[in-house]
Parts: structure tokens; sequence; C-alpha cells
């Protein structure tokens, strides 16, 4: 048996918890390929004539065991080729994405993982092969752009300037690393904190770096720590000692994620098992899914709440536990849920970058089609006016709104429009009356944090807003506002009809509602009809059985101000007629 020689060397990294392997040429080391049959493509045109004496252009690898060829380069051509002798889930697939591709792409923990450091596990999709694409809308843009690498072996891991000074530079961007950033999960706000860091690296050593080799490099050095993390916590003879970085980075300490509590598990304190699905209770999970519109439809914002979420997913788990047979418990259904979404975003990437590049595009899923409803609830999306890609379902409609002008969350009951999504959200929970916040001397329940608030003062007689001119003290700052207003002689609107200026909107359509004579509010007990709610409060206190304005001289009770007012004239009255002194 001839001699092999070495021209490549297999290499992996860990990629949201999932270990991806690659082909990496030894003779150009910047050159991965994440499949075999590329690999002798690349040694073939760049290499050939390190291979004439071969007298063959093909070149020899040493081979893999019969169990471990796991790289299939023809397995987008045969799907019943990539399938294993024995059965298996039809829904099984590897990850063998690339390595060197840009890391800005919301990661989320999977189910069941309680260890804080990424362990090797195989990610849970629909697609019937391996090789699939980066999930990031970054990873689409970045694929038009060519990028210079620069040889950062003189200096990476070593006590050298450039490296302290990355060190230093990646400190001073948490967004990069902090799990508990809210900017941690926009990779927008990534990718500028990379750009910074490229700038301020070329500003100090001349060097030019790209914000993807530093996505790549922050990456890298994660990857380190918890290698290093790892190695100390090792129970050893004498102890191991820390490298000279792992003190540098302990910062990135805020990058490991948590373990889960029990609680957050389900019922028990570990995840259970997911049972097995065959392709025809695939297709019955996809329908049954696509019925319960209320737990994917983002473009329904009352779907936005969390009851009418909330009974779509009990609703959706009933149906799966008649329809498939199978006594599934909320944690199972929420990871069959993910896999459906995981593989259609997965798709709809590569739909997009195919389109981009002006290739003809083939699903790898025999479920693409089924799932095609989730088109306009999933991210990535591309503007169809200036092209840009957006990766959420509220910034594509922001985003959408700037070209037209429009307000871009609009409520479905009343058609008010707003700027933010949390505005129209807490807007819809008066609509529904889904209050989950109580006061705790009244029991009222209000929609906000800030209307309890606002409550509570009424029980504590709290008035923090003071008016500096007239000393008035008020509980709320509209009231507060308003009454400033009213000082300032400011109207902030007037009647078309006759001109009056009103310091309140609400007073103004009262107003006009007068000139009109509309009537729509009615008295439920003799059903008079005013023109305000302000007059029909009013009125309603004729009905009530306690009068509360009494007369201090003679005890008589009234139930409006008017009365009293009117009462009180007759008793100075009756004081004029004796020749007594009427008080002013």
């Amino acid at each position: 048996m001839p001699p092999y020689q070495r021209c490549g060397d297999i290499v992996w990294v860990t990629k949201r918890q999932t270990r991806s392997f690659a082909f990496q040429c030894i003779y150009c080391q910047d050159n991965r390929t994440s499949t075999f049959k590329d690999f002798k493509l690349h040694l073939e045109s760049q290499h050939s004539e390190l291979f004439q004496d071969e007298g063959r252009k093909d070149v020899k690898l040493v081979s893999l065991a019969p169990e471990k060829r796991a790289l299939r380069s023809g397995a987008g051509r045969d799907q019943e080729a990539v399938l294993p002798p024995k059965e298996e889930d039809p829904l099984a697939t590897q990850d063998t994405d690339g390595l060197g591709k840009e890391e800005f792409l919301p990661e989320e923990s999977p189910e069941g993982n309680e260890t804080e450091f990424p362990v090797e596990q195989e990610e849970d999709t629909l697609l019937d092969w391996p090789e699939s694409d980066s999930q990031s809308i970054a990873s689409l843009q970045s694929s038009q752009e060519e990028q210079t690498s620069v040889d950062t072996s003189h200096f990476w891991l070593l006590e050298h300037p450039i490296m302290l000074a990355f060190i230093d530079q990646l400190e001073q961007q948490p967004q990069l690393w902090d799990l508990g950033m809210v900017t941690y999960r926009n990779y927008r706000h990534r990718s500028l904190a990379c750009e910074k860091i490229a700038a301020g690296l070329s500003d100090q050593f001349g060097l030019k770096m790209s914000r993807q080799e530093i996505a790549t490099h922050v990456k890298q050095l994660k990857d380190v720590y918890i290698k290093e993390k790892l190695r100390l916590e090792l129970t050893t003879d004498p102890p191991a000692s820390p490298e000279w970085y792992y003190e540098r980075l302990h910062f990135l300490v805020r990058s490991l994620r948590r373990p889960k509590h029990p609680n957050m598990l389900g019922n028990g304190a570990e995840l259970l098992a997911v049972p097995h699905l065959n392709h025809a209770q695939n297709l019955k999970l996809i329908e049954l899914y696509r019925q319960c519109s209320e737990s994917w439809d983002m473009q329904d914002l009352a779907c936005r709440m969390g009851n009418v979420r909330g009974e779509a997913k009990d609703r959706l788990l009933e149906l799966c536990r008649t329809e498939l047979q199978i006594p599934l418990d909320p944690s199972q259904l929420q990871r069959f849920v993910r896999r459906l979404r995981s593989t259609y975003h997965q798709e709809k990437v590569r739909r997009l970058r195919s389109e981009r590049e002006g290739k003809v595009f083939r699903s790898r899923s025999r479920y693409y089609e089924k799932l095609r409803f989730l088109e306009d609830h999933m991210a990535p999306f591309q503007c169809d006016v200036c092209q840009e890609l957006v990766n959420s379902v509220d910034g594509y409609k922001v985003h959408r709104a700037k070209h037209d002008g429009s307000l871009p969350f609009v409520c479905p009951t009343c058609g008010k429009g707003f700027t933010k999504v949390g505005n129209v959200t807490i807007h819809l929970r008066r609509h529904t009356q889904d209050y989950h916040l109580s006061c705790e001397e009244c029991g009222k329940r209000f929609a906000t944090s800030t209307d309890l608030i606002v409550h509570r003062r009424s029980h504590t007689g709290e008035r923090p807003y003071c008016c500096h001119i007239c000393g008035g003290r008020f509980s709320t700052v509209s009231f507060f506002k308003r009454h400033k207003r009213r000082h300032e002689q400011r109207p902030v609107a007037k009647c078309h009809i006759c001109g009056k200026g009103f310091f309140e909107r609400t007073v103004l359509r009262d107003h006009i509602k007068g000139h009109l004579n509309v009537r729509d509010k009615e008295c439920d007990v003799c059903h008079k009809r005013f023109t305000s709610a302000k007059y029909l409060n009013r009125h309603k206190e004729i009905h009530a059985e306690h009068k509360k304005y009494v007369c201090k001289l003679c005890g008589k009770g009234f139930a409006q101000y008017a009365g009293l007012k009117g009462h009180l004239k007759s008793h100075d009255r009756k004081k004029i007629k004796a020749g007594e002194e009427v008080p002013k």
C-alpha cells in the first residue's frame, strides 16, 4: 500500500453549542472548506503542481472509518444515500457550517442544556442533509463583500501590545460578550462594536482588520477562555497554573450561559426525551401548528397578548396529544416548534442569498413548502423599496413605514396608530381588559406599572407636581401640564365652529358634540342622553341613594352641588328679611 502524504487538517469550532468541522489546507492556512469534495477541488485548482509527480489529478487523503464517513459531497443529489441503514428520524440532520463565518446571529439557549459551557451536540432542524448555512442577516450581507485576512500569528495569545490592546478594547464593548445586555441580541450593535475595535487597532498599529475578522477573533477568545476555565477546574496534583490571558479575559465569564433553574425545565427537574416522529406525524404536526395561528401570527397585534398566546399553546398541545396519539410534555412540544421555525428560517436565509446572487434556489427540506405560511412572520425580511435586510418583524414594520411616512403599528380595534410596539400592546390590553397588575388596597387592576403608581397616589394623597405660580399641587404630570397651560393662556385647540379655545382635546370633542347635538352618552336608569361622559356622571348623582352634598346650616342633603348652592341662597334671603348681615 503506497504511503499517504499530508495535505490538510480536519479542524473544528464550537458554534452555537454545536461542533462544526471543516477541512483546512496546509499550503494556504486561510482556506477552509466544509465538504471533502470542495477540498479536493481546491487542491486540484490551486495546488495541482504539487501532485504532478503522481501522474494523475486525483488527490488521495487518509480515508476515514466506514462508520464515520459523515461528510457526504453528493448528498444534495441523492437524499436516500445520506440515510444510514438503521431507521432514523427523517427530520434529523447535522450542522456542518464552515468556519470563519460572521458570528452576528441571535443566540438561543437550547432546551435541556444544564451546563454553562458549550457541549458537543447536533443542531436539531428539519433539513434533509447537512452543509447548512448561517442563520443571520449579517452573513447574507457579508457574502457580497471580499475581505483580506490579516496574519495574526505574531501576536495571537501572546503578551504582545496588539493582543493586550485587543483585549482592552473588547472589554470596553460588553455588547459582544455580556449575555445580560439587550444589545447583545442585536447583531447591528455587535457589528458596530466590531467595527470600533477594528478601527481602533488600525489607528494604533496600522492593521487592516475587518469586522468579520474581529467577530471571529472574539469567538475564538471565548472558546479559549472556556477551555482554560475547564482545564483549571480539573482536580490535579499539583494544581494547574493559569495562562497569562486567563485573568485578563475574566470579564468573559458573563458570556457563559447559566444553568437553567429546575422550574424552567417543565414539570420535572430534567427535560424529557423528544419522541421520534415519522414523516406522516411531522406533516400532521405542521398542519396543527398552522391551525393555531395565534402562536405564530406576528402580523396580528392581538397575538402579542400573553393570554392569547398561552391559550393557543394549550390548544396546540391538546391537539398534538389527540391527533398524534403521543403524551407530549409542554417542553417537548416547544422543542418540536423550535425545529419547525429553525428549519424554515435557514431555508429562507438561503433563498434570499440565492436571489441576491442571481442563483436558482433549491430547498433542502421536504417540509419547506408546508411551512410557507411562516413567510410573513419570520425574519429575515427584505425591503421591496431599498432592498435592505431587516432581522425582525417589528423592525421591518418600522423600516417600511419610514418610506411612506405611515405609523408602523395600528390598533385593529380602533385604528389608532403608534410608533412603538410596546405602546400598541399596552393599548390593546386596555381594549381587552387584559390587566396583569392590581392595587393591594382596593384590588383595581391596571395595564401598566405607571398606571398603578399613579393610582396609589389616590390612597396616599401624594401630589408630587407643584405649580410655581399659584402653589397648586397635582398627582399626575398631565394634570400639571394642563394647569400650566391655563396660566399661560395657551390653548391646545380651538373650535372650528365658534372659535373658542380649549386646554384639553377631550373637552373640545365634547364641545363640538354640543354644537352638532350628538348625544351618545345614555343614562342606564332614566335613559336620558348627554353629549359627554362628564355631564352623564353628574346626572347619575341624582339617582344615587346617598346625597353627598349636605347643608351645614340645616342638614338637608342634595345629590348635586348645584342644588346645594341654590339652597344656600335661600338661607341668605331669610337672613336678609330678618335684617341680619349676610357673610360674603
